[in-house]
């Protein structure tokens, strides 16, 4: 059940960063948003336009009765909004979702796992990437459950302000099917060589 949760919340990240109309952010040429798949160079454009391919929501704060107050990370990077409609939201993208009862800095190298080098991020942690045909790969920790807990992922940040956000990322990530409630790995991607510098899109306290 939680592995069906996390899967549905990433769909959920990825539609909401599609439609993220809210604030204007500053044009630049030089956004980006890059990485490697299994060795291959993936790079997503920025694009301008009513809706955005590249996005940074960081350190929005929230408050929940059971976890008190928390703070969350939104990053994404889009091959395009143009082609495809509603459907390419689930394909050519890679998103990264985390929740924490910390604001994120700079400098710090937060994980779904926990290691000596890194910052557990175990109330939500989820990467996930869409390849060209629609396949979710990801890696996740919800609430350090450990059957929640999949594949290894790092997420760095160099710059957080009001209008840009930067930074880098990887991961070991898994495709998983849950159709007959339980959970079989199908296949694995690598991600290396992700970085970021992309328009910020901070909610106003």
């Amino acid at each position: 059940m939680k592995s069906s949760i996390i899967i549905v919340a990433l769909f959920v990240c990825a539609t909401a960063v599609s439609c993220s109309k809210k604030d204007t952010p500053v044009p630049s040429a030089d956004y980006y948003f890059r990485f490697k798949v299994n060795g291959v160079q993936v790079d997503y454009p920025y694009r301008t336009g009513i809706e955005h391919n590249l996005i940074g929501n960081v350190n929005m704060a929230g408050h929940d009765a059971d976890l008190g107050s928390y703070y969350v990370c939104n990053l994404a990077g889009m091959r395009t909004l143009a082609e495809g409609g509603a459907l390419n939201n689930y394909r050519n993208n890679l998103v990264i979702f985390m929740q924490h009862p910390e604001k994120f800095d700079t400098g710090v190298t937060y994980s779904n796992v926990s290691s000596g080098s890194t910052m557990l991020v175990y109330q939500l942690f989820m990467m996930g990437y869409y390849d060209n045909d629609g396949v979710l790969y990801s890696a996740s920790n919800l609430n350090n459950n450990p059957y929640s807990v999949f594949g290894n992922a790092t997420v760095t940040f160099d710059e957080i302000t009001d209008t840009n956000v930067k930074g880098s990322f990887s991961g070991a990530l898994e495709a998983r099917d849950v159709s007959n409630g339980i959970v079989v790995v199908t296949g694995t991607v690598d991600i290396t060589d992700g970085e970021f510098f992309v328009p910020s899109f901070r909610a106003v306290p």
